[in-house]
């Protein structure tokens, strides 16, 4: 009897042996594309790239492996010796020079032959069997993420168990991507847009402009840096001595009498952009003055992005402490602040990411800007006074109507006031203290 369940246990297993090598089942589930890199961005072309994962503890002989696109004329036949390491990573390149030009890696094979589609496309990995072992099709249109469309970035899986066919499975990488390896953090991109204002309200026009923030700990002289849009034919030149403090602002408006109408003050600040904003969707581009692009982001104004910023009087807001990890292009990473937004200073903790309060009132202080002292015209319940880093500095109860406030003690530069009104509603004022 013990003899005779040995022998069926090892019938089964040979069985289930000659099934996986038929099928090819084991591989197909041990075999992750887990970056493409389908469009470059110009100033910094690697040629088209994907990258494949091997996540089990054994390596994958890839000889005689097929890789095709949608085109059924386009095949790659893997050469022999192709090995991809256990937990390992290995790039199919489709042009090496233009690859090698910009990585320096060993683990990758090519060139492929062909190139994979700007708009959509197919990529197929088959066994020498011809059994199909991973297949995926993406678009550059969305639900998927497009800030893998000619900015610089790539698409990175975000989780080897999910459906790389769905959308919602990639987020998207840094500039030039990470091939070859596991997904790295952004913690070179120090210079990031923090704020855009692509479309004003009716009647509070402050012309199109976005904001620069430098996340180092040192100056960052930006001088003879390029800007563009989405379009290569936008371009603005960063004017010399152009210097950004750290963990400080710039703002690059479109239109000085706009802006300037609506955001009295604000020193931090060069122009005019030659080029505007687009109100559907659009992306900002910085260059290095080697016109190598450092950073890039894209924006929508449908859902899942806020509708806020959206011709509703706020302005699409950054988080005030980004991460390296977290993804520039994703709708979740961008949030609303205070309404009129808060050009050139970091974002009041009070009305940061979707809870802004109410409207900003127009004339509650004067003289505004002022160099020593401010006037409330009106009783209020509160007021608290932010400083251009979100932190308090000034808090008082119960003012009467006419309180003259000094600001002898506070620093030159943007600050904003928040006021409650004995009612309980609550308001918005930026405020500019000037040196006499």
């Amino acid at each position: 009897m013990k003899t005779n369940t040995l022998t069926q246990g090892r019938l089964f297993q040979a069985i289930f042996l000659f099934f996986i090598l038929l099928t090819g089942f084991a591989q197909s589930q041990t075999l992750h594309i887990t970056e493409i890199n389908y469009n470059s961005d110009s100033t910094r072309s690697t040629g088209d790239w994907f990258e494949v994962f091997n996540p089990s503890s054994s390596p994958i002989d890839l000889s005689g492996y097929k890789i095709k696109d949608s085109d059924p004329l386009n095949l790659y036949l893997v050469p022999p010796g192709t090995f991809i390491a256990a937990g390992g990573y290995l790039v199919f390149v489709a042009d090496t020079q233009r690859f090698n030009s910009q990585y320096s890696i060993p683990n990758k094979v090519g060139p492929l032959g062909f190139g994979l589609n700007n708009n959509t496309d197919q990529i197929q990995v088959f066994d020498p069997s011809n059994q199909l072992i991973i297949q995926v099709t993406y678009a550059d249109s969305t639900p998927w993420n497009i800030g893998a469309d000619g900015l610089g970035r790539t698409l990175e899986l975000l989780n080897t168990s999910s459906d790389p066919n769905d959308p919602n499975s990639w987020r998207i990488g840094c500039i030039l991507g990470s091939p070859g390896q596991a997904y790295q953090p952004c913690t070179n991109e120090t210079l990031i847009v923090s704020e855009v204002n692509y479309k004003s309200p009716i009647g509070n026009d402050a012309g199109d402009w976005f904001e620069l923030r430098n996340l180092s700990s040192s100056p960052r002289d930006i001088s003879g840096f390029y800007l563009r849009d989405e379009k290569n034919t936008n371009l603005y030149k960063i004017p010399p001595a152009t210097v950004i403090p750290p963990d400080g602002f710039l703002v690059l408006y479109q239109n000085l009498t706009l802006f300037n109408q609506e955001n009295p003050g604000i020193a931090n600040k060069i122009g005019p952009l030659p080029f505007g904003l687009s109100g559907t969707g659009d992306a900002i581009r910085i260059f290095n003055a080697a016109d190598k692009l450092i950073y890039s982001m894209h924006y929508l104004d449908y859902a899942p992005w806020p509708n806020e910023p959206d011709g509703n009087g706020y302005t699409l807001e950054a988080p005030r402490n980004p991460q390296p990890n977290w993804d520039v292009n994703s709708a979740t990473y961008w949030g609303y602040g205070c309404l009129g937004g808060s050009p050139g200073y970091l974002v009041p903790e009070n009305c940061v990411m979707g809870q802004a309060e109410t409207e900003i009132n127009t004339s509650p202080v004067f003289p505004n800007p002022s160099s020593h002292q401010i006037t409330l015209p009106q009783a209020l319940q509160s007021f608290d006074v932010f400083d251009a880093n979100g932190r308090l500095c000034m808090q008082h109860f119960n003012t009467p109507t006419g309180l003259v406030l000094s600001l002898e003690f506070l620093s030159p530069g943007p600050y904003i006031l928040r006021m409650q009104s004995p009612d309980g509603q609550i308001t918005h004022q930026r405020l500019m203290h000037q040196k006499r």
